[in-house]
């Protein structure tokens, strides 16, 4: 089929051969990944972006936005039959998913499209941003300098190999297998010092990657914050060299970073970029070298911290602004820009959980789990908001939620809880307070034993962020109480055609901007 365009869901990052054979891959499952923090960014950034360089021309990758994770695969295979209609609807309307995604894909010259998720295709939701004629790229996506990135810190010892190995660097073979190999300081080397790490494989063993491996111990690292590590290598053929980090001793957790690289026969330099789930200083960085005989060089090892990931593209007509980092950002836009002007998104659409530091339950509140999970084949499906909730089983404690307004305006605030088979014994007197400035100002009761898996609204009503306004909640009645999260969202516009000379961006959200004339800056 010689004039067909091939695309699928494929390797990531993109390898040469599979670029060779396809033109794009319909990239899945990545965008609510990186925004519930089961990937990092660096992982969607390098599969997306990688296509323009090794996809067979013309290249036809798209970015596939998604709700949650709890949404989007929490309800089987065949979710639409199941779904309750209120975790449905917020599917559609988690405006900041949908522009995460589409911001992503307006950084490339990519497709995108947001919808339910793998389970089911073909939504036929639509947004005001899926309407604004941007006009042609004006270049390149550019990646914007901000205040608050992390100092980069050299977290690797003797990179460059110039000590003693032995002092930083070891070498392990799984000899059971027949796995051998050893490691010299090796005179060629790609830069300004005089040795490299040579790694001569004789006997593969059983060719599994990691059971040849280059390591250093004892590094550390820190939740939530991405790494850039940064080496260069060649091989004496084509090699597979794949990285990681993982904990140093049983149970060898990994601790943020599995990645294959391409090397080839000549010196390259290769960077690449993960986020480290969880906080630890026992990391071991290892190089996997066991697929096959042969010669490996490995030189300028460096692992720092990544500069936020903020990325702005103009447009003739507009612009997008991207952030990709775990903290807000503020982003000088220079004149001549503003919002689109539409009705759907809130200006602030936030969820507040039970497991935020926000949340301040009484004594009496303990944590529980009424959640059916994801990727379950049948039913019941139920789910706490991001797999727990605290419940009080007998007394008078309350809970509150600090509601920690970014401006004053009229919010409409709602709660979640589980559809449990068990919700039946619930409370059905849940009584929902609003308190702004010492003050009771909305007030609501709602039954936890029926109607899960939905946001019910408590009230909508006028909030300063002066006050300090929060909500508490506590039992009327009998049966367990239970909560869950609160999700706030703004009476103004995030789409209010308003002039902009700047935009504060959450964490792992975009915004779409209108060009007042035309042409690029």
């Amino acid at each position: 089929m010689p004039y067909a365009y091939a695309s699928g869901h494929l390797p990531r990052p993109p390898t040469t051969d599979v670029g060779a054979l396809f033109n794009g891959d319909s990239i899945g499952f990545q965008v609510p990944e990186v925004i519930e923090s089961r990937i990092g960014f660096g992982d969607l950034w390098d599969t997306y972006q990688g296509w323009w360089n090794v996809g067979r021309k013309p290249v036809i990758t798209m970015i596939e936005g998604a709700p949650p994770y709890q949404i989007g695969y929490g309800y089987g295979y065949d979710p639409m039959s199941v779904i309750p209609a209120g975790a449905l609807e917020f599917g559609r309307t988690d405006y900041r998913n949908m522009r995460f995604g589409l911001g992503v894909a307006l950084t490339g010259d990519g497709y995108y499209a947001y919808e339910f998720g793998d389970t089911f295709h073909g939504n036929d939701w639509w947004y005001d941003e899926f309407d604004a004629d941007l006009g042609a790229a004006c270049g390149p996506a550019q990646r914007v300098a901000v205040t608050g990135s992390p100092a980069a810190t050299e977290h690797v010892r003797d990179g460059g190999f110039e000590a003693t190995l032995s002092t930083n660097w070891s070498l392990w073979a799984d000899n059971t297998t027949g796995a051998a190999a050893t490691v010299t300081a090796d005179s060629v080397a790609p830069g300004a010092g005089a040795k490299s790490a040579r790694v001569d494989i004789t006997n593969a063993g059983d060719a599994t990657d990691w059971k040849i491996l280059l390591s250093e111990s004892g590094l550390s690292v820190v939740q939530a914050v991405s790494y850039d590590l940064t080496f260069a290598a060649r091989a004496s053929a084509s090699w597979q060299l794949g990285v990681n980090l993982q904990k140093g001793a049983a149970d060898w957790r990994g601790y943020g970073l599995s990645r294959v690289v391409e090397v080839g026969t000549t010196w390259q330099t290769f960077t690449v970029t993960f986020e480290a789930n969880e906080t630890a200083s026992d990391a071991r960085l290892g190089f996997e070298l066991g697929t096959a005989a042969g010669t490996v060089w490995i030189d300028g090892v460096s692992m720092t911290e990544h500069p936020a990931d903020v990325f702005r593209r103009d447009f003739q007509r507009g612009a997008v602004v991207l952030n990709g980092s775990r903290a807000a950002q503020t982003v000088a836009m220079g004149a001549g820009l503003s919002r689109l002007t539409g009705t759907q998104a809130p200006r602030h659409q936030t969820i507040i959980d039970d497991a935020d530091p926000a949340f301040a339950p009484g004594a009496g509140f303990t944590s529980a789990v009424h959640d059916s999970g994801i990727w379950m084949a049948a039913g019941p499906y139920f789910h706490d908001w991001a797999g727990g909730s605290h419940v009080l089983a007998a007394g008078s404690d309350t809970a509150e939620w600090a509601l920690g307004l970014q401006s004053d305006d009229t919010f409409t605030i709602s709660a979640w809880w589980a559809a449990a088979p068990e919700a039946t014994g619930w409370t059905k007197s849940a009584v929902f307070e609003v308190i702004a400035a010492g003050a009771v100002v909305a007030t609501k009761t709602l039954d936890e034993s029926t109607n899960g898996d939905a946001w019910h609204a408590i009230a909508t009503v006028a909030l300063k962020a002066a006050d300090a306004p929060r909500m508490r909640i506590r039992n009327a009645g009998s049966g367990l109480l239970v909560a869950d999260a609160l999700l706030l969202e703004s009476q103004a516009r995030w789409n209010d055609g308003s002039a902009v000379t700047a935009v504060t961006l959450e964490p792992m959200d975009a915004i779409v901007l209108h060009r007042t004339s035309s042409g690029c800056p």
